[in-house]
C-alpha cells in the first residue's frame, strides 16, 4: 500500500500495489518509488492510472445510446442498419482502443 497526498485536493489517498504473496518485496519497493516520483511530480497516480486503464465501455453500447440520441432527427434507418452491419467486428471492443486511421480524421 502506498499512501500519498492528493496534489490537488492535499487529503491523504491510499493506492493498493498489490497483494503479498503475488507480488514479491521488491516490486512492491520499485512500484512504490515510481509512484512517489508521480506525486513529487505533481501528478495523481490514481488520475493517471485510471487514464492508462481506459474506458472499458464497448462499442454497442455506445453506437446504442447514440442511435437513440439521434433517431428522432431521421426520416429512414436504412443508413442505420448498413452502418451497424459494417461496424459488428468493433461491437466488444472498448471504444478507447479503436484507432481512426489519418485519412479518416478529415471526416
Amino acid at each position: 500500500m502506498f499512501r500519498f497526498k492528493k496534489p490537488g485536493t492535499g487529503k491523504y489517498t491510499e493506492v493498493l500495489i498489490g497483494p503479498w504473496p503475488e507480488c514479491s518485496y521488491s516490486f512492491a519497493s520499485q512500484t512504490a518509488a515510481q509512484l512517489l516520483v508521480m506525486v513529487l511530480k505533481g501528478d495523481d497516480p490514481v488520475v493517471e492510472a485510471r487514464k492508462r486503464e481506459g474506458s472499458k465501455t464497448p462499442f454497442a453500447k455506445v453506437w446504442e445510446e447514440w442511435t437513440n440520441h439521434h433517431r428522432s432527427r431521421w426520416r429512414s434507418l436504412r443508413h442505420v442498419r448498413v452502418l451497424r452491419k459494417h461496424c459488428q467486428r468493433l461491437a466488444d471492443v472498448a471504444v478507447d482502443k479503436i484507432v481512426v486511421r489519418e485519412e479518416l480524421k478529415s471526416y
